[in-house]
């Protein structure tokens, strides 16, 4: 027979007891979890504002700073040089590095960048071109006379014209495989093909569509070993917005601008599925954004900022990834369309390509 009094005291311990287990539960749950769930994303390696410097109106390199220059003058001067400025001598790029158009853009948007980097001799005597609709390589440009293997592999510059420049990301991911897949089988050899790669614009996105559905680095043998993105938008655009319209559907490009507006299924998609995107990305990833345009913005608090006419530039902030940014001189979207072709842009991309 157990006494009121024992009861109480019984009770009482019962009660501590369960509290104690409680307690312990709750501490121990979240270490648990935490022992569980993957690393944490990695941080935004900070951004860098570039300032060209120029030896007899060549761009010769840059000073680095943290800040923004604060001086009208020299914010002018800066713009003015990065656009207009004259290119320096090229340089040796280490490895065969695959250049990604931006939309609409094409092939043409990339041949300042081919042009200078031909004048080495080391990277080649031709740009090799892949004619996405025959899929095979051309000298220079699409109508350009066919490249055989051995000529594709003495090249270290390559790209794609991709069958229809208006085109959204199910056309030119699966194309932009189809390159790699050509390249890789041009090149012959044992061993995974080292391969760097520049994107402009939504060919970043395009580019790690391609990642995220149809390139498997092993499989492929292939060994991405840097990617350098020239205003990239994978946070979204307001001309997505206004593309995905009956306007974007009369110029053709209505479903591809669908994957570029804020907010759109397809870049939250890409966003789900970064860490298994940047994991097939063995080298640096470097980003390069603009200034010199007020950028709108529709979502989010600032919707006026500093930017290239699409991209606001304190938008270019991804996880593990160094931003370097410059200043044109157009400020209007023009900014963001002609930015690849800038001297200073290319300056920037070479730096970031024969980086040790």
């Amino acid at each position: 027979m157990v006494w009121p009094l024992q009861r109480t005291s019984a009770m009482r311990a019962a009660r501590i007891v369960l509290a104690t287990s409680a307690l312990a539960l709750a501490i121990a749950a979240p270490q648990a979890e935490a022992g569980r769930r993957a690393a944490p994303a990695p941080e935004h390696k900070g951004s860098t504002y570039l300032s060209p410097i120029s030896k007899n109106r060549r761009i010769v390199g840059f000073t680095r700073s943290s800040s923004r220059p604060k001086s009208f003058l020299r914010r002018t001067r800066d713009a003015l040089v990065t656009t207009f400025g004259k290119k320096g001598t090229s340089a040796a790029l280490p490895e065969t590095t695959l250049w990604i158009p931006g939309h609409t853009l094409g092939w043409r948007s990339l041949r300042p960048a081919m042009k200078h980097f031909l004048g080495n001799p080391a990277n080649g005597e031709v740009a090799a071109v892949y004619v996405a609709k025959e899929g095979r390589f051309r000298a220079n440009k699409p109508s350009g006379r066919v490249l055989s293997d051995a000529e594709v592999r003495a090249t270290k510059l390559v790209t794609v014209q991709f069958s229809n420049p208006r085109a959204g990301q199910a056309v030119k991911s699966v194309e932009i495989a189809s390159a790699v897949r050509a390249l890789r089988q041009a090149r012959g050899g044992e061993g995974r093909m080292p391969l760097r790669v520049v994107t402009h614009s939504a060919g970043d996105t395009h580019f790690r569509a391609a990642l995220m559905d149809h390139i498997d680095p092993q499989r492929d043998g292939i060994k991405i070993t840097g990617v350098v993105a020239v205003g990239p938008v994978f946070a979204g655009t307001w001309t997505g917005n206004v593309g995905n319209s009956k306007l974007g559907g009369l110029l053709g490009m209505r479903a591809a601008a669908s994957e570029l507006a804020e907010g759109s299924p397809f870049l939250a998609r890409l966003e789900s599925s970064r860490e298994a995107i940047d994991a097939k990305i063995e080298g640096q990833r470097i980003d390069i954004a603009y200034e010199g345009a007020p950028t709108l913005r529709l979502r989010g608090r600032q919707h006026v900022a500093p930017g290239d006419g699409f991209v606001q530039s304190r938008n270019t902030h991804r996880p593990g990834t160094r931003t370097l940014i410059l200043r044109g001189i157009d400020p209007t979207v023009g900014n963001h369309l002609g930015q690849i072709m800038y001297p200073g842009t290319v300056k920037a991309v070479e730096e970031a390509l024969t980086a040790p």
